[in-house]
């Protein structure tokens, strides 16, 4: 796009961990969402499980008084299948 039309004034550059036999993973809007909500920070919410299951992000530490692991809290998360 940005050969064809302006990106714009916001743009926010990524690290992208995919290694070298997966040249195209890299442009996987899941993918991105995760490495944003790693880097920028998520707020209060934890990131989705699938950022870690299926791209390999870190777990995220239990917030102060919670009691469930990150696992258990995966079981009761909605499936989301992001590209």
């Amino acid at each position: 796009v940005p050969m064809i039309d302006d990106r714009g004034d916001l743009v926010q550059k990524i690290q992208c961990n995919t290694g070298v036999n997966n040249p195209f993973g890299c442009h996987k809007i899941g993918r991105t969402i995760c490495q944003l909500m790693h880097d920028c920070g998520s707020g209060d919410r934890s990131i989705p499980c699938f950022c870690v299951e299926d791209y390999g992000f870190p777990e995220p530490t239990p917030r102060p008084g919670t009691n469930r692991t990150y696992a258990e809290a995966c079981i009761e998360q909605v499936p989301l299948s992001v590209g």
